[in-house]
């Protein structure tokens, strides 16, 4: 199946509308035009590659069918409708690519907001004259590879998803101070912290269903830089006008607590000592004992996007908020750092740490400590090599958390105390294997615009490296796509590559991400192209709105009393943009 994009006369200025077409007839006149190709066999094959835990499962392919699969015929569009798909023979990869897409939802989404995308599918199957029952289609198609592979897997993942609904009744009648508790810390420095109420108001209070189980959500924002000073005005001049600023962590905290959204543990904690990075908040929240009854913690940057696809942050907390998530670590980042040895900095700087816990110090060789069963802290032996995700942004179970002995973060955070500067090249408590690469990370920093904190940051860039396997994984920590410990939401390939160093790029590119992961991308190609371009292969289908489903699964039922404030205070946003454009290419709810 091909598709075309072409320029739209109707509606709206500078919409584009699709057409795709069987291409039985050999190759098209239009073939400048074409934007992606769906190869139902290729689809099978990364099908195969990925139930087999050879290769990551094949969402963008999946992404794509399911979205074709969903929209009747127009002739506004153009587009194959699901009818025609199962007539052109492509009903046995629709029906692979709605497994694929279900068991992707089972653990993100309540229970009938799954039953609903597997009901509208048969809806458009029935609803383009195709008298064939569910049974009928499954008996023509079920020896096709991997189809029973696929639909053993959806159940497993649903019978996960099927105890925690069970404990959600429990906690229901238990009442709210029963939820689990999950810690989100936040290593802030002047970053606009609006991303994080609207995360939080997204998942939360717009996806709220009597299904979903709920947390309490303890928001700790450690407050890492002083104030941005103003600039000051000379006695001739008028002084200027103060810079508009998003709210405070402080305001923002206040603002959750106040209409309940949050645990009134929660809170903004003033640490501008010692100096470094988001390690030090870091290091200062294990060692705080108030703490260990967190459930999970979630450890982010100010900006975490700079860093991690935001479908990977939201899906994560719909989760925990369902009660089926049970990894007990969790890198969310999207770069990967090089998998190398160890350096002689790193060994230096943890080592008095690690005898502080009477551990050994032996170099175990790569394969030996990947082999090894993870622990704390591994066996007590610093490996020779290591491999992880770059930048510091994690989850945590609870167990992991409590494994780590409070004396390794106390020698830790008394290194962190006591550190010198860089510039100082008699500072006695900066390894002498450290002072090249101290000076080559603030130098770095310096000059892209960093601040003090650079001349400390030696201390983040060993932690970054490590973090992982203080917290029990192997040394080798396993790339995410293809790790078979991972539910599928969780092995979605993201994009890491872009012009500015991000996942994404720019927050406006935010603005259509598909809600619940259907994310067609820009029609098959990585988002990400855009950012390196600067010039868009496509136009993005506009989403089906989560607080569409939501707001059907919980008709006639009452918001919890936060839920309802929430929204009293702060009413649910319509989207105007280009509705035509949505109406023509997505069916509603």
């Amino acid at each position: 199946i091909r598709f075309y994009r072409e320029p739209f006369n109707g509606v709206g200025q500078g919409l584009r509308t699709w057409t795709t077409e069987a291409g039985l007839e050999g190759p098209s006149i239009r073939d400048e035009q074409l934007q992606w190709v769906f190869d139902g066999t290729v689809f099978q094959q990364r099908a195969l590659e990925f139930y087999a835990g050879r290769g990551a499962p094949p969402m963008n392919d999946v992404w794509m069918a399911i979205l074709l699969s969903r929209i009747p015929e127009s002739d506004a569009s153009s587009v194959l409708s699901g009818g025609d798909l199962m007539e052109l023979k492509c009903s046995g990869m629709i029906l692979l690519a709605s497994l694929l897409y279900a068991e992707y939802l089972a653990l993100v989404v309540p229970a009938s907001v799954l039953l609903k995308s597997c009901q509208h599918a048969t809806e458009i199957h029935h609803r383009m004259g195709m008298d064939e029952t569910a049974e009928e289609l499954y008996g023509n198609i079920h020896g096709l590879k991997p189809i029973q592979t696929a639909l053993a897997s959806l159940h497993a993942t649903l019978q996960v998803a099927a105890g925690s609904r069970a404990l959600a009744a429990e906690y229901a009648s238990l009442g709210a101070l029963a939820l689990p508790v999950v810690d989100v810390v936040v290593a802030h420095c002047r970053e606009d912290l609006g991303w994080l109420r609207e995360w939080l108001r997204q998942v939360l209070r717009d996806e709220w269903t009597p299904e979903v189980r709920g947390l309490r959500l303890r928001l700790l924002i450690y407050e890492r830089c002083t104030a941005a000073p103003q600039p000051e005005a000379s006695s001739s001049q008028e002084r200027p006008p103060p810079t508009a600023v998003s709210p405070s962590a402080a305001e923002l905290v206040a603002g959750l607590k106040r209409l309940g959204a949050i645990d009134m543990g929660s809170a903004a904690v003033e640490l501008p000592e010692p100096p470094g990075f988001e390690n030090v908040a870091y290091v200062h929240y294990c060692r705080n004992a108030a703490f260990r009854d967190a459930e999970f913690a979630i450890f982010l940057h100010g900006a975490p996007y700079d860093h991690m696809d935001i479908q990977t942050l939201h899906d994560v907390l719909r989760s925990l908020a369902l009660g089926t998530y049970s990894v007990p670590f969790l890198h969310l980042n999207a770069k990967r750092l090089a998998q190398m040895e160890l350096e002689p900095c790193v060994r230096d700087l943890l080592r008095p740490a690690l005898f502080e816990l009477g551990l050994g110090l032996g170099g175990a060789d790569s394969a030996s400590a990947t082999a090894a069963a993870p622990g704390p802290l591994g066996r007590g032996e610093l490996p020779t090599e290591m491999s992880t995700y770059c930048c510091s942004q994690f989850v945590v179970g609870r167990e992991r958390l409590r494994a780590v002995p409070d004396a390794f973060w106390d020698e830790v955070w008394q290194q962190l105390e006591s550190q010198g500067e860089v510039g100082d090249a008699n500072a006695s408590n900066v390894p002498t294997s450290c002072r090249a690469s101290a000076s080559r990370i603030n130098g770095s920093h310096q000059r892209h615009g960093g601040t003090w904190a650079a001349e400390h940051g030696v201390w983040a860039v060993a932690l970054e490296r490590t973090w992982h396997w203080i917290f029990g994984e192997s040394p080798l920590l396993p790339i995410r796509d293809v790790d078979p410990r991972l539910p599928l939401f969780l092995r979605v390939p993201r994009p890491r590559a872009t012009g500015d160093g991000g996942p994404r790029g720019a927050v406006q590119e935010f603005v259509n991400a598909p809600d619940w992961g259907f994310d067609p991308g820009w029609w098959g190609a990585d988002r990400a192209l855009a950012n390196v371009t600067q010039v868009p292969m496509v136009v993005s289908a506009l989403p089906v709105p989560t607080s569409l489903f939501t707001a059907v699964a919980r008709e006639n039922w009452k918001l919890p009393s936060w839920a309802e404030a929430w929204f009293a205070e702060e009413p649910e946003e319509q989207s105007s943009e280009e509705p035509e454009a949505q109406a023509s290419l997505i069916v509603e709810p």
